[in-house]
């Protein structure tokens, strides 16, 4: 299956692993063979808290250039709608800033994520960067990935197909083994700022402890993109993101509007 043409990057490998089930729903109207408009539902089922939650996130929202102006997004949002609106805990999707008013007219609102933002001291520890097109680091993370984030108040790890195709795709070159506490921690570096993304395996060391083994000397504070289930030291603050805007279906009594959270990059579709 590849669908490059609309979204420029190519779902062939992560097929063909076997990652596609039936979690993920093309709903895709067809002009003969092309494709003409296209709607990607993602089920997704995760717990905070103790509460299992089912929430469904949109992607790949588009129409082709040549069926344009023809009601076929609409036409494919209110079948989406109809489908899943009351079947679910939540909807949401993230939007470019060419759509933003198009999303409004069928209940889906804005809403902000939160970053926190901690204070670290690197260590350049000797951890070892994962290669994704060898057999066995491969199936290291597809392992420890299906483990929860033990810092993260939110447990995603039923969803771990998204994560491999960020780990084939735009996250391949930030995954790093700890062998020394069998973590494996997606993170880069910018500058005096470690961004970590998401954290996989069991541990009783501290998350600062953890992340100070990614980052190196120079660095003086981490970007955490999940949500830390037990907050140190540092500050909560909104997470901004250049041309993406969140946005969630109903009334203000999801996840979002309710907790300062942020579902991990890794799971966005």
């Amino acid at each position: 299956m590849r669908i490059k043409k609309y979204i420029k990057l190519s779902l062939e490998k992560w097929y063909e692993k076997g990652f596609w089930n039936d979690k993920t729903i093309p709903y895709t109207l067809f002009d003969g063979q092309k494709a003409a408009a296209n709607i990607l539902v993602i089920q997704y089922e995760f717990s905070m808290e103790g509460k299992t939650k089912k929430y469904i996130q949109l992607s790949t929202v588009m129409t082709d250039k040549e069926y344009r102006k023809q009601g076929l997004l609409r036409f494919l949002m209110e079948k989406v709608l109809k489908d899943w609106k009351g079947n679910c805990d939540g909807m949401y999707l993230y939007a470019n800033d060419s759509v933003l008013d198009f999303y409004p007219k069928f209940g889906f609102r804005k809403e902000n994520e939160f970053q926190r933002i901690l204070p670290l001291t690197g260590k350049n520890f000797a951890m070892r960067k994962l290669d994704m097109s060898n057999q066995d680091d491969f199936n290291r993370l597809l392992g420890l990935c299906r483990q929860p984030n033990p810092f993260s108040r939110i447990d995603m790890s039923k969803n771990y197909e998204l994560v491999m195709f960020h780990a084939m795709m735009d996250k391949k070159d930030h995954i790093y083994y700890l062998e020394e506490y069998n973590i494996i921690v997606l993170a880069k570096q910018q500058e005096k700022t470690l961004i970590c993304y998401d954290i996989y395996g069991y541990t009783d060391v501290s998350l600062t402890e953890i992340l100070s083994k990614v980052a190196d000397f120079s660095c003086e504070r981490a970007q955490l993109l999940f949500t830390p289930k037990n907050p140190e030291t540092g500050v909560t603050s909104v997470y901004e993101e250049e041309d993406t805007t969140l946005f969630v279906l109903g009334e203000r009594d999801t996840i979002f509007a309710e907790d300062k959270v942020i579902l991990p990059l890794t799971y966005r579709a």
